[in-house]
Protein backbone atom coordinates (compact mmCIF):
# COMPACT_ATOMS: atom_id res chain seq x y z
CA UNK A 1 0.00 0.00 0.00
CA UNK A 2 1.41 3.45 -1.48
CA UNK A 3 1.78 5.74 2.39
CA UNK A 4 -0.72 8.64 1.21
CA UNK A 5 0.79 12.02 1.00
CA UNK A 6 0.75 15.04 3.41
CA UNK A 7 -1.33 17.70 1.24
CA UNK A 8 -4.36 19.58 1.60
CA UNK A 9 -8.12 18.93 0.23
CA UNK A 10 -10.68 20.49 -0.32
CA UNK A 11 -14.40 19.66 1.11
CA UNK A 12 -17.64 21.06 1.43
CA UNK A 13 -18.24 22.59 5.07
CA UNK A 14 -20.61 20.06 6.25
CA UNK A 15 -17.89 17.34 5.56
CA UNK A 16 -15.18 19.61 6.94
CA UNK A 17 -16.06 18.41 10.52
CA UNK A 18 -15.23 14.86 9.66
CA UNK A 19 -17.30 11.81 10.59
CA UNK A 20 -16.45 11.64 13.98
CA UNK A 21 -17.46 15.21 14.90
CA UNK A 22 -20.89 15.27 12.06
CA UNK A 23 -21.99 11.78 14.09
CA UNK A 24 -21.75 13.38 17.46
CA UNK A 25 -23.17 16.77 16.49
CA UNK A 26 -26.13 14.78 14.63
CA UNK A 27 -26.28 12.70 17.94
CA UNK A 28 -26.72 16.43 20.33
CA UNK A 29 -29.22 17.39 17.73
CA UNK A 30 -31.30 14.13 17.62
CA UNK A 31 -31.42 13.92 21.62
CA UNK A 32 -32.45 17.74 22.04
CA UNK A 33 -35.08 17.40 19.46
CA UNK A 34 -36.47 13.98 21.02
CA UNK A 35 -36.46 15.84 24.84
CA UNK A 36 -37.98 18.78 23.09
CA UNK A 37 -41.25 16.65 22.65
CA UNK A 38 -41.08 15.11 26.36
CA UNK A 39 -40.40 11.90 24.78
CA UNK A 40 -38.11 9.09 26.25
CA UNK A 41 -36.34 7.03 24.52
CA UNK A 42 -38.00 3.35 25.09
CA UNK A 43 -41.08 5.22 23.78
CA UNK A 44 -39.49 6.58 21.13
CA UNK A 45 -38.16 3.16 19.84
CA UNK A 46 -41.21 1.71 20.41
CA UNK A 47 -43.18 3.54 17.94
CA UNK A 48 -40.29 3.37 15.48
CA UNK A 49 -40.25 -0.32 15.58
CA UNK A 50 -36.64 -0.21 17.06
CA UNK A 51 -34.59 -0.56 20.17
CA UNK A 52 -33.82 1.80 22.88
CA UNK A 53 -29.89 0.55 22.46
CA UNK A 54 -29.84 1.36 18.92
CA UNK A 55 -31.50 4.52 19.58
CA UNK A 56 -28.82 5.45 22.13
CA UNK A 57 -26.11 4.93 20.23
CA UNK A 58 -27.09 6.74 17.12
CA UNK A 59 -27.92 9.81 19.99
CA UNK A 60 -24.45 9.06 21.33
CA UNK A 61 -22.91 9.75 18.39
CA UNK A 62 -21.56 5.48 18.33
CA UNK A 63 -23.44 3.84 15.82
CA UNK A 64 -24.31 3.11 12.48
CA UNK A 65 -25.81 6.38 10.94
CA UNK A 66 -28.28 5.64 7.94
CA UNK A 67 -30.58 8.03 6.35
CA UNK A 68 -33.66 5.56 6.68
CA UNK A 69 -33.60 5.36 10.32
CA UNK A 70 -32.76 9.33 10.77
CA UNK A 71 -35.96 9.61 8.17
CA UNK A 72 -38.07 8.08 10.14
CA UNK A 73 -37.00 9.40 13.24
CA UNK A 74 -37.79 13.34 12.12
CA UNK A 75 -40.67 12.18 10.34
CA UNK A 76 -41.76 10.97 14.03
CA UNK A 77 -40.63 14.63 15.26
CA UNK A 78 -42.39 16.31 12.54
CA UNK A 79 -39.50 18.66 12.26
CA UNK A 80 -39.81 21.51 9.28
CA UNK A 81 -37.48 21.16 5.92
CA UNK A 82 -34.88 23.57 7.80
CA UNK A 83 -34.51 21.34 10.57
CA UNK A 84 -34.41 18.07 8.26
CA UNK A 85 -31.97 19.41 5.99
CA UNK A 86 -29.67 20.63 8.50
CA UNK A 87 -29.73 16.86 10.23
CA UNK A 88 -29.42 15.23 6.81
CA UNK A 89 -26.40 17.48 6.02
CA UNK A 90 -24.64 15.68 9.56
CA UNK A 91 -25.86 12.46 8.33
CA UNK A 92 -23.79 12.67 4.79
CA UNK A 93 -21.12 14.35 6.46
CA UNK A 94 -21.10 11.18 9.30
CA UNK A 95 -21.00 8.66 6.04
CA UNK A 96 -18.37 10.56 4.39
CA UNK A 97 -14.78 9.14 4.45
CA UNK A 98 -12.16 11.17 6.33
CA UNK A 99 -8.83 12.01 5.25
CA UNK A 100 -7.54 10.26 8.27
CA UNK A 101 -8.98 6.98 7.45
CA UNK A 102 -6.21 6.40 4.68
CA UNK A 103 -4.16 5.95 7.82
CA UNK A 104 -6.52 3.90 9.83
CA UNK A 105 -3.22 1.11 9.74
CA UNK A 106 -0.87 3.92 11.32
CA UNK A 107 -2.99 4.88 14.28
CA UNK A 108 -3.71 2.82 17.37
CA UNK A 109 -7.08 1.69 18.83
CA UNK A 110 -9.07 4.68 19.40
CA UNK A 111 -6.80 6.85 16.92
CA UNK A 112 -9.66 7.87 14.18
CA UNK A 113 -11.68 8.86 17.03
CA UNK A 114 -8.67 11.28 18.21
CA UNK A 115 -7.64 12.60 15.16
CA UNK A 116 -11.49 13.47 14.51
CA UNK A 117 -11.92 15.67 17.51
CA UNK A 118 -8.41 16.66 17.73
CA UNK A 119 -9.57 18.42 13.87
CA UNK A 120 -12.70 19.93 15.02
CA UNK A 121 -11.20 21.18 18.87
CA UNK A 122 -10.76 25.32 19.73
CA UNK A 123 -8.19 24.25 22.30
CA UNK A 124 -5.86 21.69 22.82
CA UNK A 125 -3.86 21.45 26.15
CA UNK A 126 -1.57 18.21 27.13
CA UNK A 127 0.57 17.40 29.45
CA UNK A 128 3.89 15.02 28.96
CA UNK A 129 6.89 13.80 30.84
CA UNK A 130 8.41 11.35 28.65
CA UNK A 131 7.95 12.47 25.30
CA UNK A 132 7.56 15.55 23.18
CA UNK A 133 3.96 15.91 22.26
CA UNK A 134 3.30 14.69 18.65
CA UNK A 135 1.62 18.17 17.39
CA UNK A 136 5.31 19.46 17.93
CA UNK A 137 7.34 16.54 17.01
CA UNK A 138 9.66 16.87 13.85
CA UNK A 139 9.83 13.99 11.69
CA UNK A 140 13.21 12.56 12.67
CA UNK A 141 12.57 13.09 16.04
CA UNK A 142 9.00 10.85 15.24
CA UNK A 143 11.27 8.46 13.79
CA UNK A 144 13.56 7.69 16.21
CA UNK A 145 11.20 7.15 18.99
CA UNK A 146 9.52 4.99 16.42
CA UNK A 147 12.65 3.26 16.06
CA UNK A 148 12.87 2.91 20.25
CA UNK A 149 9.01 1.80 20.79
CA UNK A 150 8.88 -0.74 18.16
CA UNK A 151 12.22 -1.89 17.05
CA UNK A 152 11.28 -4.08 14.24
CA UNK A 153 8.78 -1.73 12.68
CA UNK A 154 8.93 -1.39 8.98
CA UNK A 155 10.08 1.76 6.92
CA UNK A 156 6.49 1.46 5.43
CA UNK A 157 5.06 2.14 9.15
CA UNK A 158 7.46 4.36 9.68
CA UNK A 159 6.64 6.65 6.39
CA UNK A 160 3.13 6.05 7.36
CA UNK A 161 2.99 7.66 10.57
CA UNK A 162 5.36 10.68 9.72
CA UNK A 163 2.97 11.50 6.77
CA UNK A 164 0.36 10.91 9.33
CA UNK A 165 1.30 13.50 12.18
CA UNK A 166 2.30 16.11 9.39
CA UNK A 167 -1.41 15.91 8.01
CA UNK A 168 -2.48 16.59 11.56
CA UNK A 169 0.40 19.23 12.25
CA UNK A 170 -1.36 21.27 9.62
CA UNK A 171 -4.18 22.32 12.24
CA UNK A 172 -1.38 24.29 13.83
CA UNK A 173 -1.32 26.58 10.52
CA UNK A 174 -5.20 26.22 9.25
CA UNK A 175 -7.49 28.93 8.85
CA UNK A 176 -9.21 28.81 12.40
CA UNK A 177 -5.75 27.25 14.33
CA UNK A 178 -7.07 25.91 18.17
CA UNK A 179 -4.94 27.71 20.92
CA UNK A 180 -2.43 25.29 22.19
CA UNK A 181 -0.97 24.65 25.32
CA UNK A 182 2.11 22.16 25.73
CA UNK A 183 3.13 21.85 28.97
CA UNK A 184 6.33 19.36 29.02
CA UNK A 185 8.54 18.37 31.59
CA UNK A 186 12.38 19.05 30.91
CA UNK A 187 12.84 14.86 31.50
CA UNK A 188 11.49 14.40 28.17
CA UNK A 189 13.65 17.25 26.56
CA UNK A 190 17.31 15.73 28.20
CA UNK A 191 16.26 11.93 26.63
CA UNK A 192 18.05 11.92 23.51
CA UNK A 193 15.47 10.35 20.97
CA UNK A 194 18.05 9.87 17.85
CA UNK A 195 21.10 11.57 19.00
CA UNK A 196 22.16 14.77 19.23
CA UNK A 197 21.82 15.89 15.69
CA UNK A 198 18.00 14.44 16.06
CA UNK A 199 17.72 16.87 19.27
CA UNK A 200 19.25 19.80 18.21
CA UNK A 201 16.28 20.10 15.36
CA UNK A 202 13.85 19.00 17.55
CA UNK A 203 14.84 21.75 20.04
CA UNK A 204 15.39 24.22 17.60
CA UNK A 205 11.60 23.83 16.17
CA UNK A 206 10.26 24.08 20.01
CA UNK A 207 12.16 27.43 20.20
CA UNK A 208 11.19 28.25 17.07
CA UNK A 209 7.46 28.15 17.72
CA UNK A 210 8.06 29.33 21.18
CA UNK A 211 8.82 32.72 20.22
CA UNK A 212 6.54 33.08 16.85
CA UNK A 213 3.49 31.25 17.16
CA UNK A 214 0.76 33.39 18.38
CA UNK A 215 -1.54 30.54 19.11
CA UNK A 216 0.67 28.22 20.64
CA UNK A 217 1.63 28.32 23.99
CA UNK A 218 4.69 25.92 25.26
CA UNK A 219 5.92 25.67 28.76
CA UNK A 220 9.11 23.73 29.73
CA UNK A 221 8.28 22.44 33.67
CA UNK A 222 12.22 22.30 35.06
CA UNK A 223 13.64 19.35 36.52
CA UNK A 224 13.64 21.00 40.25
CA UNK A 225 10.25 21.53 40.03
CA UNK A 226 6.86 19.97 40.56
CA UNK A 227 3.76 20.21 42.41
CA UNK A 228 0.91 17.81 44.38
CA UNK A 229 -1.28 18.02 41.28
CA UNK A 230 1.63 16.96 38.88
CA UNK A 231 0.17 14.23 36.89
CA UNK A 232 2.02 10.78 36.15
CA UNK A 233 0.89 9.94 32.54
CA UNK A 234 0.28 12.45 29.50
CA UNK A 235 -2.82 13.35 28.98
CA UNK A 236 -4.48 15.51 26.29
CA UNK A 237 -7.58 18.18 26.99
CA UNK A 238 -9.43 19.18 23.98
CA UNK A 239 -12.35 21.90 24.05
CA UNK A 240 -14.74 22.46 21.33
CA UNK A 241 -16.93 25.77 20.26
CA UNK A 242 -20.50 25.33 21.05
CA UNK A 243 -22.76 22.93 22.83
CA UNK A 244 -22.76 20.27 21.00
CA UNK A 245 -19.52 18.85 22.28
CA UNK A 246 -18.41 18.22 25.72
CA UNK A 247 -15.09 18.61 26.78
CA UNK A 248 -12.69 15.92 26.25
CA UNK A 249 -9.53 14.03 28.14
CA UNK A 250 -7.34 11.71 26.08
CA UNK A 251 -5.04 9.17 27.80
CA UNK A 252 -2.30 7.31 25.59
CA UNK A 253 -2.48 3.70 27.26
CA UNK A 254 -0.47 0.40 25.85
CA UNK A 255 -3.65 -0.58 24.51
CA UNK A 256 -5.03 2.45 22.82
CA UNK A 257 -6.21 5.84 23.22
CA UNK A 258 -8.52 5.80 26.09
CA UNK A 259 -11.03 8.88 26.44
CA UNK A 260 -12.29 10.88 29.73
CA UNK A 261 -15.96 12.51 29.32
CA UNK A 262 -17.70 12.87 32.76
CA UNK A 263 -17.37 16.76 33.39
CA UNK A 264 -15.87 15.55 36.84
CA UNK A 265 -13.47 13.73 35.95
CA UNK A 266 -12.29 16.32 32.94
CA UNK A 267 -12.17 18.95 35.67
CA UNK A 268 -9.65 16.65 37.69
CA UNK A 269 -7.27 17.13 34.57
CA UNK A 270 -8.39 20.79 33.69
CA UNK A 271 -6.92 21.51 37.58
CA UNK A 272 -3.49 19.79 36.96
CA UNK A 273 -3.04 22.01 33.73
CA UNK A 274 -3.71 24.91 35.63
CA UNK A 275 -1.68 23.82 38.23
CA UNK A 276 1.39 23.27 36.53
CA UNK A 277 0.42 25.97 33.84
CA UNK A 278 2.91 29.29 33.96
CA UNK A 279 1.39 31.54 36.75
CA UNK A 280 2.29 28.62 39.05
CA UNK A 281 5.70 26.77 37.41
CA UNK A 282 7.71 28.84 34.97
CA UNK A 283 7.06 31.57 32.96
CA UNK A 284 7.82 32.01 29.13
CA UNK A 285 11.11 33.64 29.96
CA UNK A 286 12.68 30.36 31.80
CA UNK A 287 10.94 28.42 29.38
CA UNK A 288 13.50 30.04 26.53
CA UNK A 289 15.89 29.69 28.69
CA UNK A 290 15.65 26.14 29.93
CA UNK A 291 15.69 25.21 26.01
CA UNK A 292 18.49 27.50 24.77
CA UNK A 293 20.47 25.51 27.19
CA UNK A 294 19.85 22.29 26.11
CA UNK A 295 20.26 23.47 22.27
CA UNK A 296 23.77 24.18 23.60
CA UNK A 297 24.07 20.61 24.61
CA UNK A 298 22.97 19.12 22.13
CA UNK A 299 25.32 20.96 19.69
CA UNK A 300 28.07 20.70 21.87
CA UNK A 301 27.38 16.89 21.94
CA UNK A 302 26.84 16.87 18.06
CA UNK A 303 30.36 18.71 17.62
CA UNK A 304 31.91 16.64 20.08
CA UNK A 305 31.27 13.37 18.34
CA UNK A 306 32.13 14.84 15.05
CA UNK A 307 35.62 15.77 16.27
CA UNK A 308 35.87 12.40 17.20
CA UNK A 309 34.65 10.62 13.75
Amino acid sequence: MEVPAAEEHETSSTESLGPTICRTVLGFKLRQLREARGHGQEFVAGELGSSRAKLCRLELGKGACKESDVAAILTFYDVDSSVRDEIFGLVRGANAPAWWQEYAQFLPPGGETYVGMEQAASSIRSYDSQRIPELLRTPRYTRALGQLSYPRETHHASNGKVALLERRQMILTGPEPPVCQFLIDEAALVRPAGGAEVMQEQIEHLLQLHMQASRISLHVIPLHRGGPATPIDPFTLMTFKGDELRDLVCLEQPVGILFVEESRDVDIYGKALDALSPSGVCSHRETERILTRLLRNFVAQRDDLWERE
